[in-house]
């Protein structure tokens, strides 16, 4: 069995003309003796041996950590958000390059690659989050690099299909690096995903809102993008398990400033349903 950093040698080698330098935007050229990366400026970025790369001008802390990657990563394999990730696969082509903006425990591009033949490729600027994708690299035309969203270490007009999946977008950045004609798949809340939890932490924080408002999102999408389609996903997920609660609540961030008394709460409490309730939207230019 390969090791990952030569699985990702080989993607890079593959696919670096679409890659360019975060720092001064020059080419980027692959040296496989040396495991990295580097530009005519010389700005050199090292593979590591989990077959990662971090592909930033400079470090930047996340207030993503390890913990809530693993629960993310226990739930997505739990099945949560499989209706999410068929509808993406959905509105991608074959064989497309798919990039994930945001792509944490890198479970959407992982089940996209692992439905699809895709060159897949995830950017986060939080390395737990990248350091926990590199088990995907097994399923070769795969990658994934810290990167800053607001800086995207690829070409102009190289990607197919964006996804942006729960996570801040930077759309100036997105439309340089999307080939024309091409899509964006957003995906954001709706007014009852996860409600159960919100009520909850509502009831123990004055400032979470029992509700989720995304009127503002979407107004601000329709009035600076030529079409965007919208399609509703809403389903229950049942938390049938201990463990499945206590991944639940530790993957959002509306329980972090809560301690581990409400933490044990929420595990006894009668909430053995989750609302999964979000929109999917294909933006295009």
């Amino acid at each position: 069995m390969k090791k990952k950093i030569d699985l990702a040698l080989e993607f890079l080698q593959k696919n670096i003309e679409q890659f360019q330098c975060p720092i001064c935007e020059a080419d980027l050229k692959v040296f496989a003796n040396e495991k990295s990366l580097k530009c005519s400026a010389g700005h050199t970025f090292d593979i590591s041996k989990k077959g990662t790369v971090q592909l930033v001008n400079k470090f930047v802390q996340s207030d993503y950590d390890e913990k809530l990657f693993s629960s993310r990563s226990y739930m997505m394999n739990a099945g949560l958000f499989d209706p999410v990730f068929e509808a993406l696969t959905r509105n991608i082509a074959e064989n497309d390059l798919v990039i994930d903006a945001g792509s944490g425990e890198g479970s959407a591009m992982i089940y996209l690659r692992e439905q699809k033949p895709l060159t897949a490729i995830g950017f986060d600027l939080a390395s737990e989050g990248i350091q926990s994708s590199s088990r995907g690299l097994m399923l070769q035309d795969i990658f994934f690099s810290v990167a800053n969203l607001a800086n995207i270490p690829l070409k102009d007009n190289s990607v197919d299909t964006i996804v942006n999946l729960l996570s801040p977008a930077s759309y100036d950045e997105f439309k340089r690096i999307l080939k024309p004609g091409k899509n964006i798949l957003k995906v954001v809340p709706n007014t009852n995903y996860l409600t159960e939890i919100r009520q909850f932490v509502a009831q123990r924080q004055e400032h979470i809102n029992s509700t989720y408002d995304n009127s503002e999102v979407i107004e601000n999408l329709m009035k600076n993008n030529k079409t965007v389609e919208v399609e509703d996903i809403n389903y229950q997920f049942k938390l049938d398990t201990p463990e499945l609660k206590e991944n639940m609540y530790q993957m959002t961030p509306l329980t972090w400033s809560l301690d581990d008394e409400v933490k044990q709460e929420f595990i006894e409490s009668n909430i053995d349903n989750i609302t999964v309730n979000l929109q999917l939207l294909k933006i295009s230019e």
